[in-house]
């Protein structure tokens, strides 16, 4: 389980890293156009404007990725400390441990076999 741990640990770090990677990225090609529009003096106020909302806009896209990375890791932790947490079992399925043996249902031992008549 512990190869498990580790194999999402190194997925999570990488998700996390990566996005942030990207974001910057992303965020360094909007601000060059934005740069480039706060030159024209009749476009600088909506460009500027338009710049915070961009990066308000890409900053929240990262973060839900971020977030959501967050609570996947946290849901397979859990999910890993049930499966440590639970009782082994015997090798059968639930189903067959639960499920009538052919021998008994063939003498007729069966509960819920019918009787003929």
């Amino acid at each position: 389980m512990e190869r498990w741990r580790g194999l999402k640990d190194l997925v999570q770090d990488a998700i996390d890293q990566g996005s942030t990677a990207v974001e910057q990225v992303h965020q360094q090609v909007a601000r060059r156009t934005f740069d480039i529009l706060e030159y024209v003096p009749p476009l600088a106020e909506p460009a500027r404007r338009a710049r915070l909302l961009q990066e308000a806009v890409i900053g929240g896209a990262y973060d839900a990725i971020r977030l959501v990375n967050r609570v996947v890791g946290a849901i397979a932790g859990a999910v890993m400390d049930a499966v440590e947490a639970a009782p082994p079992t015997s090798g059968t399925s639930s189903a067959e441990a639960r499920a009538p043996s052919r021998a008994g249902a063939s003498r007729g031992t069966d509960p819920r076999a019918r009787s003929p008549g």
